[in-house]
């Protein structure tokens, strides 16, 4: 059916694809939605050339909300949505209120988490008009880490994480510590080699690191006067099946970022059996609660090389009955967030909220 040239659709959902992550919370929200018998279009965008020139995170924040706004407005020129759905806080960032007054919001993290200081203020700004105006919020993390977004929100939010499922079954795993460094500043990757090298545990096990190749990972850390330990090898960039596939296989997984935004790579860890071996990174970690009652001797009590080599320490000293009592263990902590929890969420929770509301007429009925 025809809404003045445009097609109507259950719903719109604007992709900001802005990180592998990103991308594929978004696919596993429109795979859900049409599996669920909605009729679903999509806004997207490839940011183009801004997505290869460096800039400050204040410009990046700017260029992709403006970059998303153009693609939610060219698909509205084609769609007559019931309501949108926005796959990052980001790209909702610059919409119009009466876009947000028919849309929810899903976010990792928000600016006025991840963004502090003076010089992102005017983000946190945009942010809060931006909070304040949407229909519903979708957090991927539970009540624990909003209570001051529940009380400011007129709705309270539904927590929809991202759906995790173990990858594949390995027959044997294997001596081998996978790490993700290809953001080595936010990963804290000198932390992760200095905790590999203080453990010394080069020549038992191997550290995989991914999303950095052995050119560039030697360079960063010859500038920062950090000597390469035994036992490290480089993966570089991974496709998605690929790096799965080496967590299915692995017996630990390293982690201590400097700020964790929510942490899909590590909950996808435990699913595939790897060890959690990590830091009390702040923010919406949503894998380091799980990690601590699964086992507290491999979570560190600080961001720091020794604290997290004695963690590494004692993931490798666990006995075999030990491990296979943590992966049946992170198995059952998990169901929350299978497909079938997710889908089920969607249906009986956001859905019915999002489609049988009416938008204020304040802010006026189109789009």
């Amino acid at each position: 059916m025809l809404d003045n040239g445009r097609r109507q659709v259950d719903l719109l959902v604007v992709c900001s694809a802005s990180t592998p992550g990103n991308r594929r919370s978004e696919l596993e929200l429109v795979s859900a939605l049409r599996e669920l018998g909605h009729d679903v279009a999509l806004a997207t965008t490839d940011y183009g050339l801004l997505a290869r020139v460096p800039m400050s995170l204040n410009l990046m924040d700017l260029t992709r909300a403006l970059s998303n706004r153009l693609a939610t407005r060219r698909a509205l020129r084609r769609f007559a949505p019931r309501a949108l759905i926005y796959g990052t806080a980001g790209a909702a960032l610059l919409e119009p209120e009466r876009r947000l007054a028919r849309a929810a919001v899903r976010f990792d993290s928000l600016a006025a988490d991840n963004r502090p200081g003076l010089r992102h203020l005017l983000a946190r700004l945009a942010e809060r008009r931006m909070v304040a105006g949407a229909a519903l919020l979708l957090p991927f993390s539970g009540p624990s880490s909003w209570p001051e977004l529940a009380r400011r929100h007129p709705v309270r939010p539904i927590a929809l994480p991202t759906p995790v499922e173990p990858y594949a079954a390995s027959p044997q795993r294997e001596p081998v510590a996978v790490c993700y460094g290809g953001a080595p500043e936010k990963k804290r990757l000198d932390l992760l080699i200095g905790a590999w090298g203080e453990a010394a545990l080069g020549e038992r096990y191997r550290l995989a690191v991914t999303g950095l190749d052995a050119e560039r990972g030697r360079r960063w850390l010859a500038r920062r006067g950090i000597r390469e330990p035994a036992g490290v090898s480089w993966h570089g960039r991974l496709e998605p099946d690929a790096y799965r596939e080496l967590t299915s296989r692995a017996e630990l997984y390293l982690s201590a970022s400097r700020y964790e935004d929510y942490g899909i790579a590590q909950l996808e860890a435990l699913a595939d059996g790897a060890l959690l071996v990590t830091g009390p990174s702040p923010g919406p970690y949503e894998a380091l609660s799980l990690a601590r009652s699964l086992d507290p001797r491999l979570v560190a009590d600080r961001l720091a090389v020794e604290p997290l080599a004695e963690a590494l320490r004692a993931a490798v000293t666990l006995s075999e009955a030990e491990r296979q009592r943590y992966r049946t263990r992170a198995r059952e902590l998990l169901e929350p967030y299978s497909r079938a929890a997710f889908r089920a969420r969607l249906e009986h929770e956001v859905l019915p909220m999002l489609l049988n509301r009416e938008a204020p007429r304040r802010r006026g009925q189109g789009y």
